[in-house]
């Protein structure tokens, strides 16, 4: 019999200034969820999309050793996006940076057996189907479509924390009711998450999971390591260009023309 895990922690995200005229949605990286190892950070958006994404596309960066990178919207129309931050391992912290652009047709569409859950695989496996994403770090990355009434049993491994983050719909976790911009924390004892979507709703959801990394994180702006030395050694090396940061004297953001 399927074992529900039991809710840690729920509040709803609020809303807050980020970049230049942005707007988001902080979830993880916010005064209630600093983190949750190994996740860093977790904005939702309604914004028009970076560089060529679509709507239903995703792109994955590692930035690894350093790596410069600069977002803006193509077009003023409105889109939905969100953005992830997962910690690195120590022992992978200086790799070299890459990126992993998925468009949405390649994205595996996966369904429950009566249909009435759909899920787009975009990093671990559900439903006989597996996310195209290679991580650093053990970690499930799940967007969840249910109808009304449907109800979801997703198993999680047992040594990872879970969040699930509510996109837009009505429905409960466990018991409890889910509103859109919602995160809830799970606890780690039990099987899984249990959703079910409202009787007269559909609920719209993503389910994060990752093996925590227990390892001491310092964050600073965008640079994230485990000590404060190394920081300030990160810091030195992005003022010298040097150590990953090479290109940062003359790296220009071919954004800066489109505001």
């Amino acid at each position: 019999m399927f074992k529900p895990r039991q809710i840690a922690q729920k509040f709803v995200a609020l809303e807050q200034s980020e970049g230049v005229g942005a707007r988001v949605y902080r979830s993880i990286g916010s005064v209630q969820l600093r983190n949750l190892d190994s996740f860093l950070l977790l904005d939702e958006a309604n914004a028009g999309l970076p560089g060529e994404l679509r709507p239903g596309d995703l792109q994955w960066m590692t930035a690894g050793r350093g790596i410069m990178h600069s977002e803006m919207p193509k077009t003023r129309e409105p889109a939905h996006g969100l953005q992830l931050w997962v910690n690195l391992p120590k022992h992978r912290k200086m790799i070299e940076p890459r990126y992993q652009d998925v468009p949405r047709e390649s994205v595996p569409h996966a369904f429950n057996d009566d249909k009435s859950v759909e899920a787009l695989v975009f990093a671990g496996e559900v439903f006989g189907q597996r996310g195209p994403i290679e991580t650093e770090a053990p970690v499930t990355y799940v967007h969840f479509m249910l109808d009304a009434g449907a109800q979801l049993e997703y198993p999680v491994p047992s040594t990872h924390n879970a969040l699930v983050y509510a996109i837009s719909g009505t429905g409960k976790c466990i018991g409890a009711s889910i509103q859109p911009h919602e995160a809830i924390v799970m606890e780690k004892d039990g099987d899984g998450v249990l959703l079910t979507a409202a009787e007269n709703d559909k609920l719209e959801v993503i389910v994060m999971t990752g093996e925590p990394l227990n390892e001491p994180v310092v964050q600073h702006g965008p640079f994230v390591m485990n000590s404060m030395e190394e920081i300030r050694q990160t810091f030195e090396d992005f003022q010298l260009a040097k150590n990953g940061f090479e290109n940062a004297r003359t790296w220009e953001s071919k954004n800066r023309n489109r505001r």
